[in-house]
């Protein structure tokens, strides 16, 4: 209820927001925490909250803890996706995430780390909780989207229908091999490799988590007559 309680809040404070410009990402993470508190709801969570700017294609984001983002970008004959940009992983030490919470110790939304960057048309961003990052490295997320990219027949001669379905597809499919790698006790993972390294002994298959997939695809905005 605690998270639920965090986006309801940031979405609430975009949504509302008459000023110009609007809140940026940081900003929302703290309409959030607020949000939150003033609710008394108990609990902890991580937090990533992304805006982009529909007129110049620029990405503000805040991120708190092991939930975050991805930036896929194709190549330059569109059949090959390769990592851009991605999220700060913030952990106090391994297993013990970044959080915001109702508890005195909890993190502050002022502890997020916080950047921008530029898309560009036929960008993929993926955001994503740490069920998701601690089952597929950032190659396996590369590659399941090139795959899903290149399966993915533009089926309309609408290009915002092809780019949502496209995103659907992308969201599903990852969040489907996430879980099947959280539940195989062989895989090598991203959490098995670094609780190999931390604990000092060999450590094998995912980790069970909650998974939360979401994925969006940059594209040119609609000229006015369109």
């Amino acid at each position: 209820e605690y998270s639920r309680g965090l986006m309801r809040a940031a979405l609430q404070a975009a949504e509302s927001a008459d000023t110009h410009p609007r809140p940026d990402a940081l900003q929302l993470m703290s309409c959030a925490a607020k949000g939150v508190s003033d609710l008394k709801l108990q609990g902890s969570s991580t937090c990533c909250i992304v805006s982009v700017c529909n007129r110049n294609g620029i990405l503000k984001s805040a991120n708190l803890g092991d939930s975050g983002f991805i930036v896929l970008r194709p190549s330059l004959d569109g059949t090959v996706f390769e990592v851009k940009n991605r999220s700060v992983h913030m952990e106090h030490e391994f297993g013990r995430p970044y959080q915001l919470g109702h508890h005195d110790h909890g993190d502050k939304p002022e502890d997020a780390h916080f950047e921008q960057a530029a898309l560009r048309p036929g960008d993929v961003l993926v955001l994503g909780s740490d069920g998701l990052y601690d089952n597929l490295s950032d190659e396996d997320i590369a590659d399941l989207i090139t795959k899903t990219a290149g399966t993915t027949a533009n089926k309309t001669n609408s290009t915002a229908a092809w780019s949502h379905a496209l995103a659907s597809s992308c969201a599903r499919v990852l969040a489907s091999h996430a879980f099947e790698a959280s539940v195989n006790k062989t895989a090598d993972t991203p959490y098995s490799r670094a609780a190999t390294e931390f604990f000092d002994m060999v450590y094998s298959g995912g980790k069970r988590d909650d998974i939360t997939v979401v994925v969006a695809l940059a594209a040119n905005p609609p000229k006015m007559n369109e």
